[in-house]
């Protein structure tokens, strides 16, 4: 018997000037999807969309990610990845 494909992870994203952004841990980067037309309701362009991940290695890159709509303001991520010695002081 052949191992199921996981289903694709649940992602928050966060609306703005018309696009959904999420925050991509694999790339340490932000993917931006469409939310629609203007006079559309953007919540209604939220689920399953294709990884935008240039890496194939990216584990999002084949099943993609459902977006969600995150909580609160978007965050601020560093523009680059964190060292390891440096996670280790968290």
């Amino acid at each position: 018997m052949t191992n199921p494909t996981p289903p694709a992870p649940q992602l928050p994203a966060w609306l703005d000037h018309g696009q959904w952004h999420v925050w991509c841990e694999f790339e340490w980067t932000w993917h931006y999807h469409g939310a629609g037309p203007a006079n559309g309701n953007p919540l209604d362009f939220l689920g399953h969309r294709g990884a935008h991940c240039v890496d194939p290695a990216s584990p999002l890159h084949k099943r993609g990610y459902v977006l969600v709509a995150g909580e609160g303001p978007r965050p601020e991520y560093p523009k680059r990845r964190p060292t390891i010695a440096a996670q280790a002081t968290r």
